[in-house]
């Protein structure tokens, strides 16, 4: 998470104070579907006194093509580890799908990721393909 790409800033050892907020927001209407996050969140080191600050945020847009059956959703997300840095950002843009066997307790569900980093210089790319089925009991 935001915390871990940043924990080389604190001293090993010490306490840190952990505040986050989020907000979200979601709407459906006739196989249509939308939803939206966003995410604030701030560590202290007691005894470095560093303080990182962190933001992100997702929104998501998706539609049931056959109902009851396949649904297709596009998601873009973003998130900055720490905001006293600049050139750390990363995005990503997923595209989903699920194919509903038995309602929502059986589907089968699939993602490709792409995901650009920047680490202070060029942005990395990297793509992630998922394919799983989920039973819900």
């Amino acid at each position: 998470g935001w915390v871990g790409r940043g924990m080389a800033l604190f001293t090993t050892g010490e306490e840190d104070a952990l505040a986050s907020a989020g907000a979200d927001v979601q709407f459906k209407w006739r196989g249509f579907s939308a939803q939206a996050e966003y995410l604030g969140g701030r560590a202290r080191g007691d005894a470095s006194g560093v303080i990182l600050r962190a933001v992100g945020w997702y929104a998501q847009a998706g539609y049931l093509i056959l109902p009851h059956r396949l649904d297709l959703a596009l998601r873009f997300s973003a998130v900055d580890a720490n905001r006293a840095r600049s050139g750390d950002e990363s995005t990503a843009t997923t595209v989903i799908t699920d194919y509903y066997i038995h309602r929502q307790q059986l589907k089968l569900q699939g993602e490709y990721t792409r995901t650009h980093r920047r680490a202070l210089g060029p942005f990395f790319i990297d793509n992630a393909y998922r394919l799983q089925p989920r039973l819900m009991l």
